[in-house]
């Protein structure tokens, strides 16, 4: 987008350019193929200076319109180009919050995993006590695992974060 501005940058300016007279000593701009020396004969030299800097009079209407269709180009580039910054800047806010949030949670599912397994030790002194059965030992074991496996998860949430912030900041390929 950016470079997609700075082209329609150049073109506005060219297209201003062409509204002042030039002078070009070629073969080509006379019509005229021929001998070097040719190319200064008077007739080739003044038809040459007579167009250029005529031109920009009699194509004066077009070329103002060749101008102002550059402009409106160049401020749809620049807008464009604003747009895609916005866009990148969100996408980068947005990762940016959502592992922070992960990061957050891996904090509270931390607490909980201790939590539990202080559980799981209680309910294997309460089945050597008698007061528990061995399926109430399984259960806490068993939820102990889901919070260390939902723990992961959170990992690897916060490891594909940490990839698409790169990939938004332009690491990487897209």
């Amino acid at each position: 987008a950016e470079l997609n501005y700075r082209s329609a940058f150049q073109l506005t300016k060219a297209a201003q350019a062409s509204l002042y007279p030039t002078l070009t000593i070629t073969p080509f701009s006379v019509g005229y193929i021929g001998a070097a020396s040719d190319l200064f004969k008077p007739a080739n030299l003044a038809a040459n200076v007579v167009g250029g800097l005529t031109q920009p009079i009699f194509m004066k209407g077009q070329l103002r319109g060749n101008l102002k269709i550059a402009k409106a180009q160049q401020e749809e580039a620049l807008l464009s180009f604003q747009n895609a910054v916005n866009v990148a800047g969100q996408e980068v806010s947005d990762i940016l919050y959502n592992y922070k949030m992960s990061a957050e949670k891996d904090i509270y599912r931390t607490k909980q995993i201790e939590s539990l397994k202080k559980a799981v030790d209680y309910t294997e002194e309460l089945l050597k006590a008698g007061e528990a059965t061995y399926t109430e030992v399984l259960l806490a074991q068993q939820n102990l695992l889901t919070v260390q496996l939902n723990q992961v998860n959170d990992w690897l949430e916060q490891y594909s974060y940490s990839v698409n912030l790169y990939k938004a900041l332009g690491g990487g390929v897209k």
